[in-house]
């Protein structure tokens, strides 16, 4: 696994209990879905590990697709789809911003878990997103700034402007590419 990888498969670990609560899921359910028990999917949620391993990219690749595919069948659940493209694919959204993402985002989750659901949690989760939303593109625009950030060779615009299944081809091409010329 390349580092472009493993940026995309952090950021689904990181924040995976937030989405799958707001897509409404049970661990049992997701575990189900991915062949995998509740305990299981507790223990990636909480250290990113199922057994001894990290989440691996054949997780990654099987959660998404059922997270696409769940926004597919269900647009209704509109806050669904726009954490996923603030969380898990936005890579210009760093540092503060990021943290201050992952709050709104955890916050809404727990919302849904308590039984707020349709249009009232959408309506919640955009007014929450409203408010976060500039101060997180600021926070980011310093983060872009900072050297702490720059992550060897990985361009921000090289991956802002692919879907997360080209970024995973790409980068996996280019890697064998790169290996075959170095």
């Amino acid at each position: 696994m390349n580092k472009k990888q493993a940026i995309q498969i952090n950021r689904l670990k990181e924040n995976l209990s937030d989405i799958r609560k707001i897509a409404g899921w049970t661990g049992e359910e997701l575990g189900n879905m991915i062949g995998v028990t509740r305990q299981a999917i507790s223990k990636l949620e909480k250290n990113g590990t199922i057994g001894s391993s990290q989440m691996s990219l054949a997780q990654y690749i099987a959660i998404r697709h059922l997270l696409d595919y769940y926004i597919l069948i269900k647009p209704e659940n509109k806050t669904l789809s726009k954490v996923m493209k603030l969380l898990l694919d936005d890579y210009t959204i760093l540092g503060a911003g990021y943290v201050k993402l992952r709050s709104c985002v955890n916050t809404i989750a727990e919302l849904a878990v308590s039984g707020v659901k349709g249009k009232e949690l959408e309506t919640i989760a955009e007014s929450l997103m409203d408010e976060c939303i500039p101060i997180i593109k600021e926070e980011s625009k310093r983060a872009l700034g900072s050297s702490i950030y720059a992550i060897d060779d990985i361009s921000i615009e090289d991956m802002q402007d692919m879907s997360w299944t080209e970024r995973i081809i790409k980068n996996s091409i280019y890697k064998g590419e790169n290996d075959e010329k170095g």
